[in-house]
């Protein structure tokens, strides 16, 4: 053993020969390795390393020594008490009725009046049983004898209402059946159901829909049995579907960039000209909701377009399932002011927030925020067409010496009062306005009116003129 180790020098008295100071090297000084061909560079490092310490390495790598340190440290705490004894002992499985007595390996100290721990997981599913007289009174039936539906039910107590082994182990030859595992099915739950209601039992009754499960199998059936060509078809049919669906909305996108240019234009050339009758300092956004009706060069009145359309809510187009509440969330280019009226008439009329998402409620739902959105424009409009008549009343009455009279139906003020108009006769408004009146008027519109109506009574005829012509510049 010491030649095979390289160990030249005898050990001394007391000292073992694996000892710190009997390790020495086998490998001369000076001599290198060079690592074979296949050998890991991991390995070949653990055997042999470059320079002066070659051989303090090989010693440290390979040599074993007597130290307590590394992995000779004890691990494990074992204890100084006896172990357990076991014994190979026969049981009982609770859950047999065979009577079948099997051996396993338990503990001495268990006592042996315990039930077989494993015995609580067999669950028993009850089938019911029926006699001579509910069978001819409920659940008697031409396609069916009383003795292949006893048989029938006998099978599925055995097996559990496992219909593959039922189905493999019912009796058709001696029956004369061509029964399907449906038509097994069927009976079971028709008879269950049949009984149940007999009984009075409170239980809701077991639905199987036979066509359906048919049609299902079918299904899955040549779901299975489809060829590499058909999957292959399949695929390219998706991945065409995909490129129509992208296609799609691109188009939708060009459609909907494309009407907005055009209401945009549209709103451009119906704007009044600066050098008209229609007084100035009238916004862009107001000018674009309004246009002009009337002969030409007398006092004309702003009616609503018909693109004040409410609220545009997203439509679901693409495939796969979505919640139905996420349709009843408001699109993101509604403005604050907005759905801060929108939450005032909610509140106010003591409606959910959040409805029950039901298809026709939330059809509702939406339609009432979006005639709300239109009522507010419309009353914009209404307080705007009334502090253009008034306007052009001063101006009349500056330059003409002349008045007239506003329509009770452009007054917004006056007819918000109580729960009933308080205009009547020809021309006040047929409604309430109860909705009206909770409404917050989008500001802008008033205060200028009324910054321009103070300067015309202040200034002759030509100035104002002039200011009209500046501000439109």
């Amino acid at each position: 053993m010491r030649d095979i180790m390289g160990l030249s020098q005898a050990p001394k008295e007391g000292e073992t020969p694996l000892s710190k100071t009997s390790k020495k090297s086998f490998i001369k000084k000076g001599e290198t390795f060079k690592r074979p061909q296949g050998m890991h560079r991991e390995l070949f490092n653990l055997l042999v390393n470059q320079g002066k310490e070659m051989s303090k390495s090989m010693e440290q790598s390979i040599v074993p020594s007597d130290t307590k340190t590394g992995y000779r440290n004890v691990k494990a705490q074992i204890g100084f008490r006896r172990s357990r004894k076991w014994q190979y002992k026969p049981f009982l499985n609770e859950a047999r009725n065979d009577g079948l007595q099997l051996k396993h390996w338990e503990r001495e100290d268990r006592k042996p009046t315990e039930p077989y721990p494993f015995a609580r997981f067999n669950k028993v599913l009850p089938i019911p049983k029926f006699s001579d007289a509910e069978y001819e009174r409920f659940i008697r039936d031409p396609k069916w004898s009383k003795s292949e539906t006893e048989h029938l039910f006998d099978l599925c107590e055995r097996f559990d209402l496992r219909w593959p082994v039922i189905m493999d182990r019912f009796d058709f030859k001696t029956f004369k059946s061509t029964k399907t595992m449906e038509d097994l099915k069927e009976r079971y739950y028709d008879v269950v159901n049949e009984l149940n209601a007999a009984r009075g039992n409170n239980v809701e009754p077991l639905s199987y829909d036979v066509e359906h499960e048919k049609r299902r199998k079918e299904q899955l059936c040549k779901l299975w049995n489809r060829t590499k060509e058909q999957i292959k078809e399949e695929e390219d049919l998706k991945l065409a579907m995909k490129k129509i669906e992208t296609k799609r909305r691109e188009r939708e996108k060009k459609v909907s960039d494309l009407k907005r240019i055009l209401q945009a234009a549209d709103r451009a050339s119906n704007s009044p000209s600066p050098g008209g009758l229609s007084p100035g300092g009238s916004s862009h956004k107001r000018r674009g909701m309004f246009k002009k009706t009337g002969a030409p060069g007398a006092a004309q009145l702003m009616t609503p377009t018909e693109a004040s359309h409410g609220i545009r809510f997203h439509e679901f187009r693409s495939s796969g399932p979505h919640l139905r509440s996420q349709e009843i969330r408001l699109p993101s280019n509604v403005g604050q002011k907005k759905m801060k009226n929108i939450d005032i008439v909610v509140e106010r009329l003591k409606l959910d927030v959040f409805p029950h998402a039901h298809e026709e409620i939330v059809k509702s739902y939406n339609e009432f925020r979006s005639d709300v959105v239109v009522l507010l424009e419309l009353k914009t409009a209404l307080q705007a067409a009334e502090s253009e008549l008034e306007v052009l009343r001063n101006r009349m009455q500056n330059e003409l010496g002349r008045t007239f009279d506003i329509e009770p139906r452009f007054q917004v003020k006056d007819n918000e009062i109580g729960d009933r108009p308080k205009t009547r006769g020809k021309g006040a408004p047929t409604s309430r306005r109860r909705i009206t009146q909770m409404l917050e008027i989008i500001p802008g519109g008033l205060p200028t009116t009324r910054k321009r109506k103070a300067t015309e009574r202040a200034s002759p005829a030509p100035e104002l003129k002039r200011s009209s012509r500046s501000t439109h510049s």
